[in-house]
């Protein structure tokens, strides 16, 4: 999407190096459907495959809130017993793009001169 390549963009010319990790989408749509079992498959999926990138250091960075809001609000709860510590640190260490930035910001990484020509 735009918006994608627009923080890509961002982040990188701030000085992060931006991965890309293959995986589902949220599940969010089937969730507020009503859909849990599916949503279940669907978050144990990406735990399992998120798990292994994500840290407190290389966190999850999102720029969709309901995606976010699913994986960080939903996913503890439907983990399998086996995914549940994963879901939790993945839970701690996701953040939309607005809340790493002003993270950032507020250790000294990021400030107003990064955003002068």
């Amino acid at each position: 999407s735009d918006l994608g390549i627009k923080a890509v963009k961002l982040l990188s010319k701030l000085g992060y190096q931006v991965k890309f990790v293959e995986h589902e989408e949220s599940g969010r749509s089937f969730f507020s459907k009503g859909f849990v079992k599916k949503t279940k498959e669907i978050a144990n999926k990406n735990i399992a495959n998120l798990s292994d990138y994500v840290t407190e250091e290389t966190p999850l960075i999102g720029l969709e809130p309901g995606a976010m809001s699913c994986l960080r609000d939903e996913y503890v709860d439907l983990a399998t017993p086996e995914n549940k510590e994963k879901a939790k640190m993945l839970k701690k260490n996701s953040l939309l793009i607005e809340e790493f930035l002003n993270k950032e910001a507020k250790l000294g990484n990021i400030s107003s001169n990064n955003f002068r020509k």
